[in-house]
């Protein structure tokens, strides 16, 4: 009897791990509550006093309750961590292309032939065309 291969039906879903959660989710929580440990460790014995705790669990809540913001938080069917990355990539493009014919190879390193060489590249006179 031949071996029946099954293919996954899930190919544009993300498993769940743990409470209905992906593993995307859940290592952005977990990388969440690993910076607000690493921040309250570095910061908790600067000065004693209630004061002074507070605002250490103020401050070591911020990225924790970032990392749930960013994981549980979809924006049209996408995590924000992905928005993010989309954003990164937009401003990183350039915004200006320009196109320089194949056929003319221009250097302008030297000064020297700079200003002929932009003279190649700019208006057409149209009398030198009927020559």
């Amino acid at each position: 009897m031949p071996k029946k291969e099954e293919f996954p039906t899930f190919l544009n879903e993300q498993p769940t791990i743990i409470f209905g959660r992906t593993g995307r989710q859940l290592l952005i929580m977990v990388l969440g509550m690993v910076g607000g440990s690493t921040l309250w460790g570095a910061i908790k014995d600067f000065r004693p006093g209630i004061g002074w705790a507070i605002l250490t669990w103020t401050l070591t809540s911020i990225p924790i309750l970032i990392s749930l913001v960013v994981a549980l938080v979809p924006v049209a069917e996408r995590g924000l961590e992905e928005w993010f990355f989309v954003w990164l990539f937009y401003s990183m493009t350039p915004k200006l292309y320009l196109y320089l014919a194949a056929e003319e190879e221009v250097e302008i390193n030297s000064n020297e032939g700079r200003d002929q060489d932009l003279q190649k590249l700019g208006p057409v006179d149209p009398d030198e065309l009927e020559e």
